[in-house]
């Protein structure tokens, strides 16, 4: 493992950090589109930058710290589904690197059905995600059922009647999409080892948003620990919260270790889906973690919207269970491992 830095690249990642924490929801994008960061993994002659996954998800990280949700992990996603060679879509791509669309990448594994009846896809099945609706031009749906996967691409328009909100006071922007019998004519039909190596990359990401949502926690419960008092005394003054807070500090540095390690094994080709799922599935538990904890040392205050902890908290519990519920997560591992070792016996 390499551990040389290159001081041009730790600049760059310096500026992109200082330009998205001057962001916030509403100019978020406009930050995203001035930094080219959705052209970060393109190739330079396919109109991107080719930075690699670590500048993307240096970014992934910074826009979980700050606590803004942004359909960034999505749109790249994307745009690594239309470089793929079984795919190769150019239009879509350069749309993307522009920033001219909106897109939202819904992920399915073995959750719809599908199948191919003269030539169309019939798609049977419910899913649960987070969609931003207002501002949502195309869905794409990345779907494996059996041994088979399958990329679509869908108007919004399309998809309106399908779509109704999931009403849950923890949660915002969660819809349910039903798949009733859905026909679709235009599909891409993708190999296994292409699957894998967008999926491993996805799990990645998130991992990386949550890295910077725990970060972003426990930044702002230290800051109110300072302020907030009890007993005539600071809350940070109290040996058990600092205990607690230094406990959780060092649990993230250990994950980001990980995290760092496992960006490695992606940058050289080395990385395997059980990697990016036990990365992603550790992160989960520890962000979960630590919210939880935060949120108490706030109070009844905590729990309003005034709170910016409020929106950490919600933010955590949407994104553990995005692509994923995080407890599923060990159960697949556990499933590839096994399936592992009976590959190696044959």
């Amino acid at each position: 493992m390499n551990l040389e830095y290159d001081p041009l690249e730790i600049q760059f990642q310096e500026t992109i950090k200082n330009t998205l924490s001057q962001s916030d929801e509403g100019s978020v994008w406009d930050s995203l589109l001035a930094i080219g960061a959705l052209g970060y993994t393109v190739p330079v002659e396919l109109g991107g930058y080719d930075l690699g996954e670590t500048t993307n998800l240096l970014v992934c990280s910074e826009l979980g710290r700050i606590g803004i949700v942004s359909p960034y992990i999505e749109t790249i996603t994307i745009s690594d589904i239309c470089q793929l060679d079984s795919i190769n879509d150019r239009e879509t791509l350069s749309s993307i690197v522009e920033g001219n669309h909106s897109y939202s990448l819904l992920y399915s594994r073995d959750l719809l059905k599908a199948e191919v009846l003269n030539n169309k896809l019939l798609i049977s099945g419910e899913l649960t995600s987070s969609l931003n609706i207002k501002e949502l031009d195309f869905i794409y749906l990345l779907l494996s059922w059996e041994n088979n996967s399958y990329v679509i691409s869908i108007k919004k328009e399309q998809m309106l009647q399908k779509i109704t909100p999931v009403d849950d006071k923890n949660t915002d922007n969660i819809y349910k999409i039903n798949f009733l019998n859905f026909e679709i004519n235009n599909y891409y039909e993708i190999s296994k080892s292409e699957v894998d190596s967008i999926y491993k990359k996805l799990l990645m990401r998130q991992a990386a948003y949550l890295q910077g949502l725990t970060e972003g926690v426990l930044n702002e419960t230290v800051e109110y620990t300072k302020i907030r008092r009890q007993f005539n005394s600071k809350l940070i003054d109290f040996q058990s919260i600092q205990f607690t807070l230094a406990e959780i500090f060092a649990e993230l540095e250990a994950v980001k270790m990980k995290l760092n390690y496992t960006t490695w094994k992606l940058e050289n080709n080395a990385l395997s889906v059980i990697d990016s799922l036990e990365t992603l599935a550790l992160i989960s538990e520890k962000a979960l973690y630590a919210s939880r904890k935060c949120i108490h040392y706030h109070g009844a205050y905590g729990m309003t919207k005034q709170a910016k902890i409020s929106k950490y908290y919600t933010l955590v519990i949407n994104e553990v269970n995005r692509y994923a519920k995080y407890k599923d997560l060990w159960k697949e591992i556990s499933n590839l491992k096994k399936e592992q070792q009976i590959s190696y016996q044959i």
